[in-house]
């Protein structure tokens, strides 16, 4: 799945370091989609582009993105 990030922050959730980086460790309504990065935090991206439109982190589940998928 093809997609582009156009807004982002960090998230002041701690990761714990057995999570690989890349890897979905929220993506709900109250934390909106959350990746693990290499240093211990975690991405938080506002807004996706997808060919069909642009999206917001919890209306990625309808695409079949889950809590656990990795990125490479």
């Amino acid at each position: 799945m093809d997609f582009g990030i156009t807004d982002a922050s960090l998230s002041f959730k701690a990761v714990a370091d057995a999570i690989m980086p890349g890897t979905i460790i929220a993506i709900d309504e109250p934390n909106g989609l959350l990746i693990a990065c290499a240093d211990g935090k975690a991405l938080k991206p506002k807004w996706y582009i997808f060919e069909e439109g642009y999206f917001t982190g919890p209306k990625l589940e309808e695409f079949g993105l889950r809590k656990g998928d990795k990125f490479d």
